[in-house]
């Protein structure tokens, strides 16, 4: 088998019992915690990204070119499912046999257990992947550095500010606020609450959001500029682990800041006035 390539790519029902899928519609299972695997009958020769047992019985996976297939006898026979969109699927999520997602460039959603699909997320980016918290938290991810959240089942959306404009490629959170996000070139986020910062804050939504910090590295001072001419904003600074370092009232577009006594390593920067944020890192020498 062709390796699974994303976190979907592969689920456990209970300690022995797996699946797994990949390249030209490959099934694996596993009945002995992966020491042997077996290949399922195929139905599809689609590339395939990701699946998802509810149960020992009934399962999903997904695939590129709009591929859906289900299980109800654990793999020994699959149907395809009517999805109208050719896009490439990356990612399947159910809650129970009725509700259940999908992530192909938007989040699509079921409730009689696939027979209809309707988009709930809101973007004209790309989506990879979703983490479901709840039927109601979900936060989706992908490019260029998107990272969306929804508190009401996708009603409505935030877009939250990631910091990077790299492709975000998954997700992970162990509860509502505490968060983990991966991307290309080794970018790694994570967050404590809930994507927010502080709680309830919206990114600034200009093409300026993004703070300049210079300097960088540096090993004695750094200046930040902010797109604004003037502000009574506040600013933090954050270790690579989420701590806070340093948090300065600031009032001008232009701040010098001295992070000599800071450790060596990657920090974060944000400046919050009203309900805008600005963002930027920079590596302390």
């Amino acid at each position: 088998m062709n390796g699974p390539k994303n976190r979907g790519a592969y689920n456990f029902t209970d300690n022995n019992t797996g699946f797994a899928v990949g390249y030209y519609g490959i099934i694996l299972k596993t009945i002995n915690s992966g020491s042997h695997w077996d290949t399922l009958r195929r139905i599809t020769h689609k590339e395939l990204q990701s699946v998802y047992f509810l149960n020992s019985n009934i399962g999903y996976a997904v695939g590129n070119y709009g591929t859906i297939i289900k299980t109800i006898n654990g793999g020994t026979d699959w149907t395809k499912i009517s999805f109208t969109n050719t896009t490439d699927i990356n990612l399947v999520h159910f809650l129970d046999v009725n509700k259940g997602f999908v992530v192909g460039g938007e989040i699509y959603k079921t409730a009689d257990g696939g027979s209809t699909w309707t988009t709930i997320s809101a973007t004209n980016n790309q989506l990879f992947s979703a983490y479901f918290v709840s039927e109601n938290i979900i936060y989706g991810v992908g490019y260029p550095g998107l990272i969306i959240k929804t508190s009401d089942g996708g009603a409505t959306w935030t877009t939250l500010n990631s910091g990077t404009a790299t492709v975000l490629n998954s997700s992970c959170f162990l509860d509502e606020n505490t968060g983990y996000v991966i991307g290309r070139t080794g970018t790694i986020l994570k967050t404590t609450d809930g994507g927010g910062f502080p709680v309830g804050l919206t990114p600034d939504n200009s093409a300026y959001n993004f703070l300049k910090i210079y300097p960088n590295p540096s090993s004695n001072t750094i200046n930040i500029e902010t797109s604004k001419k003037s502000c009574n904003c506040n600013l933090f600074i954050f270790n690579i682990s989420g701590q806070q370092v340093l948090q300065r009232a600031i009032t001008g577009s232009k701040t010098t800041i001295d992070v000599s006594a800071l450790l060596s390593g990657i920090y974060f920067v944000k400046v919050v006035s009203g309900n805008a944020v600005q963002v930027g890192k920079f590596i302390k020498e």
